[in-house]
């Protein structure tokens, strides 16, 4: 089975995950308080993306562990905006208690003249639930 297809059996045990799929990707909306997550598959590597952060992995297990880690409750996006203007996401994961830094992408170009502000987003945990 693809990794496309077996993303959409698991999102299919929770009802409350709204997506969308093309033979490509499947888009998983955002619930309140969390942040999109979504798998694009092409022929060469796997694109995971939550929000504006994103990873290339060409092992589909780890794509499939990497969209789960976002619904794991032991995951979390810190988003740094200038403005109203999204400019850096920072993947960040806990352990013993403390949130540590994982990846991080932004953008080169940004409002640096606009006062910046961090918003977290956090997706509910469903994996103890699958």
């Amino acid at each position: 089975m693809n990794p496309i297809e077996k993303l959409k059996e698991k999102l299919a045990k929770h009802p409350e995950l709204k997506f969308t799929s093309t033979r490509t990707s499947v888009t998983v909306a955002a619930p309140p308080g969390g942040f999109s997550v979504s798998l694009y598959a092409s022929s060469e590597d796997y694109i995971v993306h939550f929000d504006g952060w994103h990873e290339h992995f060409t092992s589909t297990d780890q794509a499939l562990e990497c969209c789960a880690f976002a619904y794991s409750g032991e995951c979390r996006l810190a988003i740094t905006y200038r403005g109203r203007t999204p400019v850096r996401w920072v993947l960040e994961y806990l352990k013993e208690g403390r949130w540590q830094v994982d990846r991080e992408v932004g953008h080169f170009l940004i409002p640096f003249w606009l006062r910046p502000h961090v918003v977290y987003k956090q997706n509910p945990n469903l994996l103890s639930a699958v």
